[in-house]
């Protein structure tokens, strides 16, 4: 091999720094757990079967709900709530119950949901307040929603 004095022979290539395979594999690693947690937190839901519910809770906020329910409608009689905000403030009502003895997060669920839930019933009475809520309907409707929520309270065991 020829050495010249000016530096310009033949020299083999230089190998990375470890800092950069190490940043690589990190960066790998971090973008593998992205994924991860990308499909763990869009996981479907699993299917909820037969609900158990506690029964020494049920009489106690059953009295409670009812009572909930005249006071609302109460204030709907008495000028302080439009047909349009009892109607909304029952369906709250209604989930409220449900969610306190089952412990399902029913607040902000659609029929669909409150249906393939295992609570059927509940979106049979919330699918009563729909008109009322989100339509025009005239405020003697009230009673008959005042109903069905009372009765889905009654009723439960």
């Amino acid at each position: 091999m020829h050495n010249d004095s000016h530096g310009e022979g033949f020299f083999p290539p230089l190998d990375y720094a470890a800092f950069w395979w190490v940043l690589g594999v990190l960066l790998l690693l971090l973008i593998g757990v992205w994924y991860f947690s990308a499909c763990y937190a869009t996981r479907a839901k699993p299917q909820t079967g037969a609900i158990p519910m506690p029964p020494k809770r049920v009489p106690a906020l059953r009295a409670e709900y009812l009572a909930r329910i005249d006071q609302l409608v109460f204030r709907h009689h008495a000028g302080e709530l439009s047909a349009r905000d009892a109607h909304q403030k029952l369906s709250l009502l209604v989930r409220g119950f449900v969610q306190e003895l089952t412990g399902v997060r029913t607040e902000r669920m659609t029929l669909a949901e409150l249906r393939t839930a295992g609570l059927p019933m509940v979106g049979d009475v919330v699918e009563v307040f729909y008109p009322a809520e989100f339509g025009v309907q005239d405020a003697e409707s009230l009673g008959h929603s005042a109903d069905a929520a009372r009765q889905l309270v009654g009723t439960w065991s």
